[in-house]
């Protein structure tokens, strides 16, 4: 699961949809915050979200093999007008 954080949600969507999210049992949760320009990664574990480290830089998913992002590139197609 990836959620994009848009200025109106970036405070309450990560608590609320990360609760709906671990009651539902998805197992990686992406959250994507253009604003801040951060991406974090967060896993199930015995029903609770745990972060991900970014030792490389390279956002990797624990749950679909090959799928990584260099987290710099994220969001290079952004304005200066677009940061929070």
């Amino acid at each position: 699961m990836v959620e994009v954080l848009s200025r109106r949600g970036r405070v309450y969507d990560p608590v609320r949809k990360k609760a709906m999210y671990a009651t539902a049992g998805v197992r990686e949760y992406w959250i994507v915050d253009p604003f801040r320009r951060t991406l974090t990664i967060f896993t199930l574990a015995d029903g609770q979200y745990e972060q991900v480290e970014h030792a490389t830089g390279l956002a990797r998913s624990t749950v679909v093999p090959g799928f990584a992002i260099a987290i710099s590139e994220a969001f290079t197609r952004l304005k200066d007008d677009d940061e929070g």
